[in-house]
């Protein structure tokens, strides 16, 4: 019996001693091993900002074209422009190559036009009758108009075409002196000026031609001619919606009185002290807005 009591004080004492804990797998969900060290710290910074990086658009870079047509032109016009919407300021690459392959067909056609125009050129110096070189100028004229709504290098064969159409008037001048009916003709040409094949102005007014036209693929929609105005010098936006008349200038009025309305809204970020709100509101007979208090104590 004393042997047996001896055995059961020793197991009794052995279970109240300290246990060793036995190894084990670290829980990785424990308060300890959530710890970060500062490596730890550095590490998820780098990880939040590459996170940010990626959730970023990447810039694309684009190969744009020295001199592009007018296709490629609305593409420069709207990348990266505030008075667009943000789907339309992006630009892709497959959109770009589409848009110099447009801009190359128009090229070619014009092209191909200018050259039949100048195989003509000798026998229409010979004409005689008014009707005659009345459609003469005609084909020229629509030709000019056709180059500068295709923009970029057909801009140089514009130009060409109305030395053309110059040199033809002084051979008709020379030729018909006795002819009352080409020389009324001849001197009405001699008021109309001659197309201004650099100016903006014209190569913008040609753009509205083709977005008027339903049956014609115009680079820039017509709902779109106020923002892209807006996105041309003073001088150029007076000049265009000078020269508009009727439905076409109603349109277009009612896009940029829009527009302003968004901008004083500052739905658009646009600089409100810009050269061209003035012009703008000075075409369409608008008074500037006045300031509040705040935002001219803003302003200082």
């Amino acid at each position: 019996m004393l042997a047996a009591r001896l055995v059961l004080a020793a197991l009794v004492m052995l279970s109240a001693a300290p246990v060793a804990a036995a190894p084990h797998a670290e829980n990785p969900l424990s308060p300890v091993s959530m710890t970060l060290t500062d490596a730890d710290l550095e590490l998820a910074a780098d990880y939040e900002a590459f996170e940010e990086l990626t959730n970023e658009v990447p810039e694309v870079l684009l190969d744009w074209s020295a001199n592009p047509g007018v296709f490629e032109s609305d593409l420069v016009r709207r990348s990266g422009n505030s008075l667009y919407l943000e789907s339309r300021r992006r630009i892709g690459e497959p959109e770009l190559l589409a848009a110099k392959r447009r801009d190359a067909e128009l090229t070619w056609q014009t092209l191909e036009s200018f050259v039949e125009l100048l195989s003509r050129k000798k026998r229409m110096s010979k004409l005689e009758s008014a009707s005659e070189m009345g459609d003469a100028l005609l084909r020229i004229d629509e030709a000019t108009w056709g180059a500068l709504r295709v923009g970029g290098e057909a801009y140089k064969l514009a130009a060409s075409i109305q030395e053309l159409r110059s040199w033809l008037l002084g051979e008709w001048q020379v030729s018909s002196l006795a002819d009352p009916g080409v020389q009324a003709l001849l001197d009405a040409e001699e008021r109309i000026p001659t197309v201004e094949t650099q100016s903006s102005a014209i190569r913008f007014l040609a753009l509205i031609q083709v977005a008027d036209d339903a049956d014609a693929m115009a680079p820039i929609a017509m709902e779109e001619f106020g923002v892209a105005l807006m996105s041309e010098e003073p001088a150029t936006i007076r000049k265009v919606y000078q020269a508009l008349q009727g439905d076409l200038k109603e349109k277009l009025a009612l896009q940029l009185s829009s527009l302003l309305e968004e901008i004083e809204r500052e739905e658009i970020e646009f600089d409100r002290s810009d050269q061209k709100i003035a012009e703008v509101l000075d075409l369409l007979g608008l008074e500037p807005a006045v300031a509040t208090p705040e935002e001219r104590a803003s302003s200082y």
